[in-house]
């Protein structure tokens, strides 16, 4: 009997010790199953936040502007956006197909991405008695110009970096090798028609 007494603590003891023993791994997987999620909580929000930051460098040089003014057509063109030079007196729309009759309407999009996204954007309007006539009185490093994507109503201010004349052929303004940044190229022919003026103006 006394036996049987002995066995019978000795087995609620080991019951007790075994429950002990399962409280302690079922804390510990609840523990880890916490740490996980707050892990994974804590990924998701830098994941929001992160996306936010790039956002605000990549557009910290535009504006957000009013667009009312500007048409979404210009006789049977879509309108990109808006180029402004006030130095040579050009305020005019941005036409998206660059054929003889936009290029008597306005500046036209000539190559490349929209207003105001990475890469160059080629533009281009006639010379004489035309729109671009004083294109070439831009001066490097010295004068600037904005874009203001219509879509987006967005608005980016330039700076003339380069002018130069160069044949009709030359298709290296059209290049799109600028690492991701905006610029824009606006070309229009020489007096004579022989040649062509080209500005290039990098985003401020």
């Amino acid at each position: 009997m006394a036996r049987y007494a002995k066995d019978k603590r000795q087995h609620s003891k080991n019951v007790k010790v075994i429950s002990i023993i399962l409280a302690l791994i079922i804390l510990a997987i609840i523990g880890l199953l916490l740490e996980n999620e707050l892990l994974e909580n804590k990924n998701k929000a830098i994941g929001t936040i992160n996306p936010i930051v790039e956002d605000e460098q990549n557009n910290k040089h535009e504006e957000i502007v009013n667009v009312d003014y500007i048409p979404e057509k210009m006789g049977n063109y879509k309108v990109l956006g808006r180029l402004v030079i006030d130095k040579i007196g050009v305020d005019n729309n941005i036409l998206e197909v660059c054929d003889d009759d936009s290029l008597k309407l306005s500046v036209t999009k000539f190559y490349g991405p929209g207003v105001n996204e990475p890469g160059n954007i080629v533009i281009c309007g006639h010379n004489w008695g035309g729109i671009l006539k004083r294109l070439s009185e831009l001066k490097k490093n010295e004068d600037t110009l904005y874009m203001i994507n219509r879509e987006t109503k967005t608005k980016v201010n330039y700076i003339v970096s380069d002018m130069f004349t160069c044949g009709p052929r030359d298709l290296s303004i059209l290049e799109q090798n600028n690492d991701g940044k905006r610029k824009v190229t606006i070309y229009t022919c020489t007096p004579s028609g022989a040649n062509r003026v080209v500005c290039i103006a990098k985003e401020t």
